[in-house]
C-alpha cells in the first residue's frame, strides 16, 4: 500500500512504523524526508519530534514539537511530548505549561496527570500538584486504590 502513496505521506507512514519498532534512528530519517515535503502537516512534525526524542536528539525533537504546535496550537499530543521532553530534562515550569495545556483538553489521561503533577511539584507548586494527583487518583480503578 505504501507503494502507491506519494512521496511525502509514505515516507511518514514509514517513520510511524519504526517508531513502533522501536527504530528510532531510522525513523528519523524517514520523518526528514516527510517534513521536507509536508511542511505544513503538525503531525509529521510531531512524529518527528517523538523520533528525534527517542534517538536521543533532545534539542531536535524541541525544535519539532514546537514546529508542530505552531502549524497546529490544539495538537494535544505536542503539547504532552513536548511537557515530557522538558520534564526529562529537569526544566519544570516549562513542563508544567505544556502538560498543562494538555490536560485541560484531555483531563483524564492518568499518565498526563501524574507528569503534570510531578512537573508542578519540581517547580515548587505543592497545592497544584497536590490536585493533581487527586485527580489522578480518581482515575484508578477501585481495585487498585488501597
Amino acid at each position: 500500500m505504501a507503494g502507491c502513496t506519494p512521496p511525502g505521506p509514505r515516507e511518514l507512514l514509514r517513520g510511524q512504523k519504526l517508531i513502533e519498532q522501536g527504530k528510532y534512528p531510522e525513523a528519523v530519517a524517514k520523518l526528514e524526508a516527510a517534513t521536507s515535503i509536508l511542511t505544513t502537516n503538525a503531525q509529521a512534525w510531531n512524529y518527528l519530534g517523538v523520533a528525534c526524542q527517542y534517538a536521543g536528539r533532545a534539542a531536535e525533537a524541541e525544535k519539532a514539537y514546537q514546529r508542530a504546535i505552531a502549524l497546529d496550537h490544539d495538537l494535544s499530543e505536542a503539547h504532552y511530548n513536548l511537557g515530557c521532553l522538558w520534564l526529562e530534562q529537569d526544566r519544570a515550569d516549562a513542563a508544567k505549561g505544556e502538560l498543562t495545556a494538555y490536560t485541560l483538553r484531555r483531563g483524564n489521561v492518568l499518565d498526563a496527570l501524574l507528569k503534570l503533577g510531578s512537573a508542578q511539584l519540581r517547580s515548587g507548586d505543592v497545592p497544584a500538584a497536590e490536585k493533581s494527583f487527586d485527580d489522578a487518583l480518581h482515575l484508578l480503578p477501585e481495585t487498585l486504590k488501597l
